[in-house]
């Protein structure tokens, strides 16, 4: 369970990995903008670049746009589905969005039995193309052999643009890697669609299997000495950034000859140091290097070359190699320009977790006078830098109101969900809870219980309760309402009636610890919303009773949702 708050920003919970994708991949979704939010088939039931919102506590909706192979574990009996087969096969033929996805979205399992049907007319070259881009968005939820191998066929033979789009994106989403030779076919047909050649690019990236490697390749050899068209480069753009997505290292080498040949220009150059960082070669290290030290004005190498390849190298060194992370240590010590200097420090404020990073990042704290080179080291540290730094950390911020305490405390709580070594995580949260027990400035103890608290780790939520239980700073208290309610709601429920009741607490700190409850789905808060309702009686109480009204039914719903199971 997470809380939300008004005006606030989440830490955002857990590791994730987010795929890069590409303009021409996005672009499909546009075809989109007539469809119903709730239906699922669109942008939210899961394209390349769609992400998931997070689940606000007591949300039971049933989120459509999943796979109905996902919701049921049974083998569907086609004939129950009979009629509703032919009603969304009705739907879909005339082009009626919204009212095939309310068919979808409240018959679990229908995709499942319709499979027969979405194929036959996935095949039929009499429906419109919009109905045949549905079909298609459909079958990707069902993503069985049957379904894969139906729309590899039809990939083959559909000359509708849009259907062919949809067709590639649903097996770049599906991963599909049968489908490779297929794709890899329309993307060297000189012949074909200068936006089917960049979506398969698009696709194979997105599918990331090596066996696309040797047809990318080929198309670089084919154009590398005839780029003077933009369709060349915009092409040539998009299969670089397909062999950054795959890494595979086959790729290094005849890209690196790319790179040191005089004929290759300042814009193929840039592009190709943009996929050697994709693809995290520590082979690429000292050829990165060479053009990030580049003098200013040179030809060959133009400022987004050189920014980027120290990016590259950051990618390099994120992939694990310690050499390329001294490299850019290096680096930030030898470079002038200021520009490149920073673009440098930023790169290593992001592996703060190495060790010699580290040190450098103190060093910048301790002897450098420019605040925006001591923000980047400190907020390198705050993101990576672990239990050793917690200590330095918070002395800087004391030291200076001109740091972000917020932002600062925000990465410290983001860093210890993210810790996947235990021994690593208790020096982190042993440094974290000493922290809230004894932090005495009260800009920097309200920035850790507010960010600290949304970590929901009840050992943190322990420590900000002992604290907010000694002060009389009403602020402090409301931030840490929220932070004990989301770690452990039940044992919150009594401090939380106790602030409500309290008439001598502020009124926006009364409210707060009402807003802390809503959220909840036990019946342990239910009993106390209803006692502070029924306690509630004067005039002067109602807007109170109102605030606490609306609370209570937000818990019972939520509690109800809870136990359907919702």
């Amino acid at each position: 369970m997470s809380l939300e708050r008004r005006g606030d920003k989440f830490l955002v919970f857990g590791l994730g990995a987010l795929a890069l994708v590409s303009a021409g991949l996005l672009a499909f979704f546009l075809f989109g903008t007539d469809r119903s939010g709730g239906g699922g088939a669109g942008v939210a039931g899961g394209g390349l670049g769609g992400g998931s919102e997070p689940r606000t506590p007591g949300a039971g909706r049933r989120d459509s746009a999943k796979a109905s192979a996902e919701e049921t574990e049974e083998t569907v009996d086609p004939a129950k589905f009979a009629a509703l087969i032919e009603e969304l096969k009705a739907a879909i033929l005339a082009e009626e969005v919204e009212r095939a996805d309310s068919i979808v979205a409240a018959n679990p399992g229908l995709l499942e039995a319709a499979v027969p049907m979405l194929i036959g007319l996935l095949e039929d070259s009499s429906p419109s193309e919009k109905s045949k881009r549905l079909v298609v968005l459909y079958l990707k939820r069902v993503p069985t052999e049957e379904v894969r191998a139906a729309l590899r066929r039809a990939l083959q033979r559909e000359t509708l643009l849009g259907v062919r789009k949809a067709l590639l994106m649903a097996l770049g989403e599906l991963k599909d890697v049968p489908s490779i030779p297929i794709i890899a076919k329309l993307l060297l047909d000189p012949a074909e669609l200068l936006e089917i050649r960049l979506l398969a690019a698009d696709t194979l990236g997105y599918i990331g299997h090596p066996d696309a490697t040797p047809a990318l390749l080929q198309v670089i050899e084919s154009l590398k000495n005839s780029m003077t068209t933009d369709a060349d480069k915009s092409l040539v753009s998009h299969v670089l950034q397909a062999l950054g997505m795959i890494k595979d290292r086959r790729a290094t080498a005849p890209l690196l000859l790319l790179l040191q040949d005089p004929k290759s220009s300042p814009w193929l150059v840039w592009q190709l140091v943009r996929a050697m960082g994709g693809i995290g070669d520590p082979a690429v290290t000292q050829a990165l290097l060479a053009i990030a030290r580049a003098e200013a004005g040179d030809p060959t190498f133009g400022k987004s070359a050189r920014l980027d390849a120290i990016r590259s190298l950051f990618a390099v060194a994120a992939a694990g190699d310690a050499a390329t992370a001294k490299a850019i240590i290096d680096l930030f010590q030898e470079i002038p320009d200021e520009t490149f200097k920073k673009e440098a420090l930023h790169n290593l404020a992001k592996l703060a977790d190495n060790k010699d990073v580290l040190k450098e990042l103190n060093t910048v704290l301790d002897t450098n006078e420019d605040f925006a080179y001591k923000n980047l080291a400190l907020l390198g540290m705050a993101h990576k830098g672990g239990a050793e730094s917690v200590d330095k950390i918070l002395e800087t911020i004391r030291a200076n109101e001109k740091f972000d305490s917020n932002d600062v405390a925000s990465k410290l709580g983001r860093q210890y969900l993210q810790m996947t070594d235990d021994e690593q995580r208790e020096a982190m949260k042993g440094k974290l809870v000493s922290a809230l027990e004894n932090e005495n400035d009260p800009r920097v103890l309200e920035s850790l219980v507010d960010n600290l608290g949304r970590t929901a780790d009840p050992a943190l939520a322990e420590a900000i309760q002992k604290r907010i239980e000694s002060t009389d700073n009403a602020g402090l208290r409301s931030k840490g309402y929220f932070a004990i309610a989301n770690a452990h709601p039940d044992k919150a429920v009594p401090m939380l009636e106790k602030a409500i009741m309290d008439t001598e607490r502020d009124g926006q700190e009364r409210a707060d610890a009402i807003e802390a409850m809503q959220y909840w789905d036990s019946m342990a808060a239910i009993q106390a919303l209803e006692r502070l309702r029924d306690s509630l009686t004067s005039d002067d109480q109602q807007v109170m009773r109102i605030q606490v009204e609306g609370a209570l039914n937000m818990v019972i719903q939520n509690y109800e949702k809870k136990k359907s199971g919702k």
